[in-house]
């Protein structure tokens, strides 16, 4: 595999890690990271004109880096009816968001030639809460070396360590 952008996108933040190439026989940290606030400001505009802001402000980040052939691993949310998060995310129509922002993130791909590979978080996680994801990393990769990471960076981090093979 050559090089891979992992995407942990989210309403309030979307977090992003970027390894140059994975050929390696052990996976390491990405060599870039990064947390696209992108706000998503509502100056009374609708949520889809948000959306669309905090997608240009991701292809202003990290555009330069998805070229023709370059493997974007996306989180891609999934509905849990049985959950507590699962019944308050549909009431709020905060999952409807998140897809769309996702479908937005997969068209900025395919317009710039990278290839696109939507992940749930049950394929990559599973049930693993994100403090023990946040624990595994720092315990495999040491505090010091993951020091800049913070919010959906980890999980972008863990996404692009289990395209590589890695399991949390």
């Amino acid at each position: 595999m050559g090089a891979l952008l992992a995407i942990d996108p989210g309403t309030n933040s979307t977090g992003w890690a970027f390894w140059y190439q994975t050929k390696k026989k052990k996976a390491d940290l990405p060599e870039l990271v990064g947390l696209c606030r992108g706000d998503m400001p509502d100056y009374g505009e609708a949520w889809w004109s948000r959306v669309d802001h905090r997608v240009r402000t991701l292809e202003n980040d990290i555009g330069y880096l998805v070229k023709p052939r370059v493997s974007v691993f996306c989180e891609m949310p999934i509905f849990f009816s049985g959950t507590a998060g699962g019944v308050v995310a549909a009431e709020s129509s905060s999952l409807q968001k998140l897809c769309f922002l996702v479908g937005s993130i997969a068209e900025m791909v395919r317009r710039r030639g990278g290839v696109f590979h939507p992940v749930s978080v049950a394929e990559w996680k599973g049930q693993l809460p994100k403090a023990v994801v946040i624990t595994r990393l720092q315990k495999k990769f040491t505090i010091r070396r993951t020091l800049s990471y913070s919010a959906d960076i980890w999980d972008a981090v863990g996404i692009g360590l289990w395209a590589q093979g890695v399991r949390m």
